[in-house]
């Protein structure tokens, strides 16, 4: 939790991708409703890092971009012209959101994925049950797997937030 514009989501995102690099992990990238997941609004989630060739340095120059295709993120790479010459066969990140948390139970397998990234998780709307939403979606992307690692991310700092109400 912090104010915006300290680089939060770019940092868990990086550390996401060097994880992915070194591991495999893939990082489930989780917001509270599917317009927040749709390309309009993911469209330069990427752009920091990007724009300082951090997929360049993560991958050691295979790669030098990202594509996204079905809320899916790869690592590419293109020539000057921007067009692909490279892709990587497997995404690196996947977008997911609480209100289709439901449609993937039974259906959403991710064994690899072991970084969850419930980014912007404070805003002004908490649906009814919104907590019990979530963890019904840890559970699909965990199943028994103990060895997921869960980042929550926030701008508002709201101590009387649902969300501390119902992890207490």
């Amino acid at each position: 939790l912090s104010e915006r514009g300290i680089g939060k989501t770019t940092g868990w995102i990086l550390f996401g991708m060097e994880m992915y690099m070194q591991y495999g992990t893939i990082i489930q990238y989780v917001r509270q409703s599917e317009n927040m997941i749709m390309p309009k609004n993911t469209a330069d989630l990427f752009s920091v890092i990007l724009e300082h060739d951090y997929v360049s340095k993560i991958t050691n120059g295979q790669y030098n971009n990202i594509k996204y295709k079905s809320r899916r993120w790869y690592f590419t790479k293109t020539d000057d012209d921007g067009n692909i010459i490279d892709e990587a066969k497997d995404h690196f990140m996947i977008a997911l959101c609480l209100e289709k948390a439901q449609e993937l139970k039974s259906a959403y397998n991710a064994p690899r994925g072991d970084l969850v990234i419930f980014d912007e998780f404070i805003s002004r709307i908490y649906r009814p049950n919104e907590f019990i939403i979530f963890c019904d979606l840890l559970k699909t992307i965990a199943r028994d797997r103990e060895c997921v690692k869960i980042v929550c991310l926030a701008n508002t700092i709201d101590r009387h937030n649902q969300y501390f109400h119902e992890l207490a």
